[in-house]
């Protein structure tokens, strides 16, 4: 995967799993669940495809607003920025926003 993944490289991705490594060495299993496309600005942008995505994660813990190394078999590993956003009946929800 490059350094800045596109959208569409993630839309082929949707309801996959990314695999997160934590410190304990363990792997924290994230569902790509929503991929969309956000409205371009007038002032120049890093990108020329902005989008968010939101992924879900299980409980009972869940993983701090950082930077994380998500793992895809297809798209291999890319750093990003993950926002813990709130839960639903089946697990925590993150968002990622590329701008």
């Amino acid at each position: 995967m490059t350094d800045l993944p596109s959208l569409a490289e993630f839309q082929a991705r949707l309801n996959e799993q990314f695999m997160v490594p934590l410190a304990d060495h363990s792997l924290y299993p994230l569902t790509l669940i929503e991929v969309t496309a956000l409205p371009h600005k007038s002032a120049p942008a890093i990108r020329s495809d902005p989008f968010e995505m939101k992924f879900r994660g299980p409980g009972p813990g869940y993983l701090p607003q950082q930077i994380h190394q998500l793992h895809n078999e297809a798209l291999g590993s890319c750093p990003v920025f993950l926002v813990p956003i709130g839960r639903d009946g089946d697990g925590f929800l993150y968002q990622a926003i590329f701008n």
